[in-house]
């Protein structure tokens, strides 16, 4: 199964066009990052003496005690096994978070404000799949970075020839400071890339530490982290390493997660209480759809490239252009064609065409095109379903729809995380932003994605310009500035959203750069309520920044029964003032629903809106109580897997039993662990007659300390 581990190494690192002979591939250097316990300044000497052609490249001492090295194939089998390491490259976990969703409406990073301010001087670390420095729109402002992947000072995206291409590092990049076709929230700041993510986007929790290490100790002002995983816990590792950096004075972007739309689907290190995280706003815009009156049918058109006429009401013949030898002059042309596409929007462009209709499966093909050569008509997106409706209509005679357009309010878009966060009860997102087809650079030229990805570089733009107007304000006082004065949004009745989807609301530079007051954090948590009666005190600081004296005032929120507050009366805060309330929460727990309970209690501030979102859980909630179960070979030892999974709660026991692939018969029990406090949990087992090579169905079977049992079913590959 695995004989020859040094092949494995062989096959990885290998990309020369000639094979390797055995000797040349036992002397290559593989690039490795280890984390451990003692100091690492120590254990750099210990490997130079008995390692003396390893490579230390790096050693970290800030966030977490490590060391990146290259060290030669031929010794990695004895290197593993040094007792100084407790980790290395562990099961891949992070990906960059993003949703290819190229429809409705473009938005532009640099239209989200309008002020002077371009954030010059200001340093953004962005830690992702890299960035293509040689864009034209990001070259002057690239300034550097490290490559965490293969460890060097390289970070550029993932190259074809190099494995499944990224460009996600640099679309986030162009949000934060484009200067170019396309403008950049804060289109002077300075760029510096740490790629952590490899091939495919891939990458690990100790490449994303040592990236954020590595930043910090490069002297970064912000940074934007637009990755993630699905472990929602507020002590996992990299959440860990984002609060310390926080700490340290450095501002940390990092996007919510796109497994929305349920509550507690925001994971690490979005967990982070000392980060900022971000979710995702749509904005407003128009639905272009056809109608047919008589048959009811409505088909709605995602554009790929411009946009249908707005408020542009009329009938349309629609044609398909295969087999027709009808004009095309200001009709709706259907190109259902697999082959030949370019050439058939060009016929329908040089014959007038109103527009031209693609099915979804030409979208990906039809983006390539796009970008060799322009053209000059919509281009909108339809689904197969109906296409084939369309082509039935269209054997009969003429046909003709309407052409109608459906308003959308502005909304936070179903994929966008949720909070709020297990074990603390934090809200989380703190703020939204434009996360939905937002065009900015990737290389090679430009694209729309959709994502919490997205709205967080939006975020580290925003505090890049905050940090250039308001050089004396600290990067605390600047994200207070920010989450005070953000907007709620409402659904179409005119009720806020829930706290859970949007923090305090959407992102307000102008607003933030003006504000009379902070808030130190006007996100409430009152944690979980087990008890029949809570009276619960959360103090909240408000610092009037102004030279004016300011009239505070507080309201009751909506009568709940079971719910009672005690808020301040109204007072005033002289010119630069600073003064602690507390914010009073009695709870009578047997009068509620168990699960999350969350609002908004009103405050005004001289006439102005500040509304703070609140959020406690009564009792229990259907939350995640075990995340992130991984189990995969161990790289050195045979016949061993080694697992790793996050527990939200403290649990009696912890049972996996695997399934037959085919019968679903009871196979065997892989692991019995017992009285496991909630945390990160790592271990090993060893293999007994599984086959690595098949996907299992597999029972996960847990106990709290309550004694209250749950099980679920997954699928394991090893």
């Amino acid at each position: 199964m695995r004989q020859q581990i040094i092949m494995l190494f062989i096959i990885l690192i290998s990309m020369h066009a000639v094979p390797l002979t055995k000797s040349e591939a036992l002397q290559k250097e593989i690039p490795i990052i280890i984390q451990v316990e003692e100091n690492p300044h120590v254990i750099k000497e210990q490997i130079r003496e008995e390692y003396p052609t390893a490579q230390i490249i790096e050693v970290f001492d800030k966030l977490f005690l490590g060391i990146a090295l290259k060290i030669r194939v031929n010794d990695i089998r004895d290197f593993l096994q040094e007792s100084y390491i407790i980790s290395h490259y562990p099961v891949k976990y992070y990906k960059p978070i993003t949703i290819t969703k190229n429809n409705h409406s473009l938005n532009y990073p640099g239209e989200i404000h309008k002020t002077p301010y371009t954030g010059k001087g200001i340093k953004v670390g962005v830690i992702d799949t890299g960035i293509d420095y040689t864009h034209p729109d990001l070259v002057n402002n690239f300034k550097g970075g490290y490559d965490l992947v293969d460890l060097d000072d390289n970070p550029m995206e993932t190259l074809p020839a190099e494995g499944p291409p990224t460009n996600h590092g640099t679309h986030v990049a162009g949000i934060v400071a484009a200067d170019g076709e396309i403008k950049g929230v804060a289109s002077k700041a300075e760029i510096h890339a740490y790629r952590a993510l490899g091939p495919g986007g891939q990458g690990t929790s100790i490449q994303v530490i040592a990236a954020l290490e590595k930043a910090v100790k490069d002297g970064m002002d912000i940074i934007n982290l637009s990755l993630g995983n699905s472990i929602n816990g507020p002590d996992f590792p990299t959440t860990i390493a984002v609060n310390k950096a926080v700490d340290l004075g450095v501002a940390v972007v990092i996007a919510n997660g796109n497994d929305g739309p349920e509550e507690w689907t925001v994971g690490s290190p979005a967990t982070s209480d000392k980060a900022l995280s971000i979710g995702a706003v749509e904005e407003p815009k128009e639905l272009p759809y056809l109608y047919d009156q008589l048959a009811r049918k409505v088909i709605y058109l995602h554009e790929i490239t411009g946009s249908l006429p707005r408020n542009f009401y009329k009938d349309y013949e629609l044609v398909d252009i295969v087999g027709s030898e009808k004009r095309l002059w200001k009709k709706i042309v259907l190109i259902s064609s697999q082959e030949d596409i370019l050439n058939l929007i060009k016929q329908a462009e040089d014959q007038g065409a109103f527009a031209v209709l693609l099915t979804e499966e030409d979208q990906e093909n039809i983006k390539q095109f796009l970008t060799e050569i322009k053209v000059n008509l919509p281009i909108s997106i339809i689904s197969k379903e109906d296409e084939q409706w369309l082509k039935s209509k269209m054997n009969e005679n003429k046909y003709f729809m309407s052409l109608r357009y459906e308003q959308k309010d502005r909304s936070v878009p179903h994929f966008s995380s949720k909070g709020p966060v297990t074990g603390n009860w934090k809200i989380k997102p703190d703020i939204i932003a434009p996360g939905a087809n937002i065009v900015s650079t990737i290389p090679g030229g430009y694209a729309a994605l959709s994502g919490t990805s997205m709205a967080a570089p939006h975020v580290a733009g925003a505090i890049a310009l905050m940090k250039e107007a308001k050089p004396n304000m600290t990067m605390t006082q600047i994200i207070q500035a920010l989450k005070t004065t953000a907007l709620p949004i409402s659904d179409e009745e005119g009720n806020y959203l829930s706290p859970t989807t949007q923090g305090t609301g959407l992102i307000q530079i102008e607003r933030a750069l003006q504000t009379p007051i902070l808030i130190d954090e006007p996100l409430l948590s009152f944690g979980k309520i087990t008890n029949y009666k809570e009276e619960l005190s959360k103090p909240i600081t408000i610092e009037n920044i102004s030279d004016e004296k300011l009239k505070v005032t507080f309201s009751i929120p909506k009568r709940q029964k079971g719910i009672s507050w005690q808020l301040p009366q109204t007072f005033f805060l002289q010119p630069k003032e600073k003064m602690t309330i507390p914010i009073q929460l009695n709870l009578l727990s047997s009068l509620l629903d168990e699960g999350i309970h969350q609002g908004w209690i009103p405050l005004t501030v001289d006439g102005d809106q500040y509304p703070l979102p609140y959020l406690f859980v009564n009792k229990t909630d259907e939350y995640p109580k075990v995340m992130g179960f991984t189990i995969a070979e161990h790289p050195i030892e045979e016949d061993q897997l080694d697992y790793q999974f996050y527990t939200a709660d403290d649990l009696l026991s912890f049972q996996v039993d695997l399934l037959h692939p085919i019968t679903y018969f009871h196979e065997k029990r892989i692991l019995n662990l017992m009285d496991l406090e909630k945390g990160l949990h790592k271990g090993s087992i060893k293999e007994k007659g599984i086959d690595t090579q098949t996907t299992y169905p597999a029972i996960i079977t847990l106990v709290s300390k309550e004694g209250k049992m749950e099980a679920f079913e997954v699928y394991l590959n090893f």
